[in-house]
């Protein structure tokens, strides 16, 4: 079952990847990539017991040509939250993700808001493992979902504030269901 979801979301990785790339010559487009910090919310604050992480992002926009219009943008990246060392078991969360954004030009500023669906595949491994357990829960394609702002500073620079909810499933926890949520700063350059 996780190879056949695995494979599905190779597939739409895939095809967004393949969209973007045929749209390089769209007018109002542009490459960008993006990295900076990550502070992990929720169950991903739990599981890590972690404030801080980080990740990088690599982006293919097509921009809205008019303001108060809308465009895209496609994403693929990763993430890292180490978990610290407790007297209780924590865990360190890496994750890929990929997705779509919708973008939404705010009048004449340099300010676009952001909102869109990602796949997140999640890499959760215990810092304290119990003996034959290794990595801890499934690592196929999940759901989330994203929102916030990109503001540009200059032609090439922008800084970008999003906050990500997804899911994971620990099959070692008793099949506990958490939803790990990150809000992720970064900063960006276009090209």
């Amino acid at each position: 079952m996780i190879q056949k979801f695995s494979k599905i979301g190779s597939v739409l990785l895939g095809a967004l990847l393949g969209t973007a790339a045929m749209c390089a010559a769209a007018e109002g487009s542009e490459y960008s990539i993006k990295g900076g910090l990550i502070n992990p919310q929720g169950d991903l604050r739990n599981l890590t017991r972690s404030s801080m992480g980080y990740g990088a992002e690599l982006g293919y926009d097509l921009l809205p040509t008019k303001d108060d219009a809308v465009g895209f943008g496609f994403n693929v990246g990763f993430l890292s939250a180490k978990g610290k060392v407790k007297p209780f078991e924590t865990y360190t969360a890496k994750a890929s993700y990929g997705g779509v954004d919708m973008i939404y030009a705010v009048g004449q500023t340099p300010l676009t808001i952001r909102a869109g669906l990602q796949l997140i595949s999640w890499d959760v491994t215990s810092l304290k493992p119990v003996i034959g357990t290794g990595a801890q829960g499934e690592t196929s394609w999940k759901f989330g979902a994203r929102v916030g702002a990109e503001y540009r500073i200059g032609k090439q620079w922008s800084a970008m504030a999003m906050y990500t909810f997804s899911q994971w499933k620990s099959d070692v926890d008793a099949n506990v269901a958490v939803n790990p949520s990150f809000v992720s700063v970064m900063v960006g350059y276009k090209f």
